[in-house]
Order: C-alpha cells, then structure tokens, then sequence
C-alpha cells in the first residue's frame, strides 16, 4: 500500500477527532451570559480534539482550517523584526516577503486572506483577541491580509487583534504580518 498523502493525512486525523474542514472556528466563548448566546451552543469546529497544535519548529497548526501559521514572526530573521519585536511592512513587502519565504523546512509561504487571519481572532481574549498559548507576543495592533478593500485598490483589509475587529487601510502604511500556508 503506498504512503499516504499529507491531505489524506490530514483528513484521517480530522474524521478520527470528528471536526470537519468546513464551517467557520468556534468564537472562543467559554462561558453562556444569557439563554440561546454564543457560549451555550459553542458552534464551530472542532467538535472534539485539540483546535491548534505547536509543531515545536516554531509554527502552529489548525487543524480546523488545514493551514500552517508562523508562530512567532519576530523569530523568522532578519526582515522579521526590530529588536526582537515584530517588524512591520507595507502591504507589497508582506506579500513578497512572505512568498520568498523560507522557513521551518517549508517555502510555500503567503500572506493569508481576510478570513483565514480573521479565524484566528479568539474572542474570548482582550488585547490581544487571541489564543497567546499559541500565538505569543501577538501585537495589539494591525496585521495585513492578501485581500485588496475592493471599492478602494490603495486598501488592503487588515485584522486588529486589540479587539478583534477587521477594516481596510492604506497599503503604503506599516503594518504587522503572520504568514500562512496550507499543510497540503
């Protein structure tokens, strides 16, 4: 029997802990504040089993979404960060650096899209809206997406992990950046 694929893999793990790649994450509320809230249905994948998983190469996998995440881009190198800090990049750089990236054995990097980034927002946290076991040193602040703001081309939409919110701004700012890639 030949080896499996990564997506057959991946697709064996996910049946075996009974999530599936469809739908959208589970917003992070733990606790029910009223009848019928977020906090009583918990929807959202994963059903059972551990949502995210430390590689221990300094990346974090989904296992709901099937997508790879830097852990730490402070960590990557030297376009990486300032003073052990984040570095932030206008929206060209982001793209182009994460495509030319080479990083834990992988080099299938990108800048993720809105809704990839925004799924990591754990809404159960304040400043940063994030799970920090996984994702330390999270900046509170703006991280950039793929997705161009379509009725303005010189936007790009961004995630602010502050709150958790997401909006457009200037592709020429400076912004953070947690690049992604698929694990098939």
């Amino acid at each position: 029997m030949p080896p499996l694929t990564a997506k057959e893999k991946f697709l064996a793990v996910a049946e075996k802990y009974g999530f599936s790649l469809f739908g959208v994450p589970k917003s992070g509320q733990l606790f029910s504040y009223e009848l019928w809230d977020d906090g009583y249905y918990q929807t959202g994948y994963p059903k059972k089993g551990p949502r995210f998983i430390d590689n221990q190469d300094g990346t974090i996998t989904d296992m709901g979404s099937a997508l790879m995440w830097v852990k730490q881009p402070e960590k990557i190198g030297i376009l990486w960060n300032v003073s052990g800090n984040p570095a932030v990049m206008t929206w060209q750089d982001a793209l182009i650096n994460c495509a030319s990236l080479n990083y834990a054995g992988y080099y299938n990097w990108r800048l993720p899209n809105v809704k990839e980034l925004l799924a990591l927002v754990h809404h159960e946290f304040w400043s940063p809206a994030i799970y920090t076991l996984f994702f330390p040193n999270t900046q509170k602040d703006r991280y950039w997406t793929s997705t161009t703001y379509a009725n303005d081309v010189t936007l790009a939409w961004f995630v602010q992990f502050a709150g958790g919110f997401t909006d457009h701004w200037y592709k020429v700012d400076k912004d953070f950046v947690r690049p992604v890639r698929c694990i098939f």
